[in-house]
């Protein structure tokens, strides 16, 4: 099972009855921009590891 798309959550938020598009930018807001902006910060020198 390939786990690294969005159906399993997109079917999931289907199941719950819960809007994909705010759960996507929940995720996006809450998880992976804060991630990027960590490794940029890394890659600058700014935050050292």
């Amino acid at each position: 099972m390939d786990t690294l798309n969005g159906a399993p959550l997109y079917v999931a938020c289907g199941i719950a009855d819960v809007d994909p598009l705010k759960t996507f930018l929940r995720l996006l807001t809450h998880y992976a921009l804060p991630l990027l902006g960590i490794g940029v910060l890394i890659i600058l020198g700014i935050l050292p590891i």
